[in-house]
């Protein structure tokens, strides 16, 4: 007697509480994590592939892939913190990472170095260890502590896009800077500043840095230096209609007393940023120094669907933001597990 087999062909909803939960391919196809699974989901046709979980893994924790777009680092849960590599292409295992030395369970954020071939991990509670790998090697070549004094959570790390050995990491009452030489990770351009809780944070250049805290201020570093600071209600344009989300002037602004800039990401003309439940801020570079001008707020829709539509407002809490490659769709996800896209060009960007 034949058995009969179920083969997955659709999986809904996306894991709202990843880091980093969603990633262009290409210009058709997101990835994102749902369940145990990734799912590489193409836009255009519909249709999903699956990356399947590691058996028995209490679940993800955060995700990055690689700017050649070829891999994908998904990181799990585990009693050892675990982090596999897998080809995009092929959707095949390459590598799994492990760090036998290390406390934590769980990996909080990940990211790729400009060519792709080191991968820098940030390690949760207890000890908050910082790990610089050579991926293809499963070596860790680097590690240091990255959290402060007070042993407080760090919320993301990166590449400089232009530089394998400069680091960024951030987190409550933590902005720092490292640059990896000789088998260390030092720390430099120390900061003297008031205690913030950076949330988030994205390379401009690779010497500009804006980071983003939980009471709505965006800050500008310039090698390592304070340069400027803007907040997420500064005046923003008319509205708009923009797709399936909706541009609102600034008189219309959230009423979140806490506009928590929870993500961030650049594109060539500036940065998208999230400011408050069910808000996309968007700036664009001016001509003076250092300057940045708001020329976007959108508001994510109300869900519908909801038992309470105009209260589910205030649990689209923004988690990622992701701009395609060509910069003409921006698609975020929220930790009411659902994700929104905008086409950018009809938010009149430059305009």
């Amino acid at each position: 007697m034949s058995i009969a087999s179920l083969t997955a062909r659709h999986v809904f909803g996306i894991k709202g509480d990843v880091a980093d939960n969603i990633c262009y391919l290409d210009e058709q196809t997101i990835v994102f994590p749902t369940g145990s699974n990734c799912i590489l989901y193409n836009i255009d046709q519909k249709s999903q592939r699956f990356i399947p979980g590691t058996d028995k893994s209490p679940g993800i924790t955060a995700m990055a892939v690689s700017p050649n777009r070829r891999y994908v680092a998904i990181a799990e849960r585990s009693e050892k913190a675990i982090i596999t590599i897998y080809d995009l292409h092929t959707l095949r295992k390459r590598k799994v990472l492990t760090y036998p030395d290390g406390a934590a369970t769980e990996y909080v954020s990940l990211a790729f170095s400009p060519d792709s071939k080191y991968l820098i991990s940030q390690g949760g509670k207890p000890d908050w260890i910082l790990l610089y790998w050579t991926w293809e090697k499963a070596k860790v070549m680097a590690s240091a502590k990255a959290t402060n004094q007070t042993n407080s959570p760090v919320h993301q790390i990166s590449f400089n896009p232009q530089d394998n050995t400069q680091l960024c990491v951030v987190g409550q009452g933590i902005f720092k800077l490292f640059r990896y030489s000789e088998g260390n990770l030092k720390q430099f351009a120390f900061q003297k500043l008031d205690p913030q809780n950076f949330l988030s944070h994205a390379w401009l250049s690779d010497e500009k840095i804006v980071a983003g805290t939980d009471t709505g201020r965006l800050l500008l570093f310039e090698s390592g230096e304070l340069r400027n600071e803007l907040h997420v209600t500064g005046a923003a344009s008319p509205a708009v209609k923009t797709g399936g989300m909706t541009a609102i002037p600034e008189a219309d602004s959230s009423q979140d007393l806490l506009p928590k800039v929870t993500s961030i990401a650049a594109f060539s003309k500036g940065f998208v940023c999230s400011g408050g439940a069910g808000f996309v801020h968007l700036f664009e570079k001016t001509d003076e120094k250092d300057g940045f001008k708001k020329t976007r707020e959108i508001k994510v829709p109300v869900d519908s669907q909801s038992p309470d539509p105009q209260a589910s407002i205030a649990n689209q809490i923004i988690s990622t933001l992701t701009v395609s490659p060509s910069e003409e769709t921006l698609v975020c996800s929220t930790k009411a597990n659902q994700m929104y896209s905008i086409t950018m060009s009809s938010a009149d960007l430059g305009k």
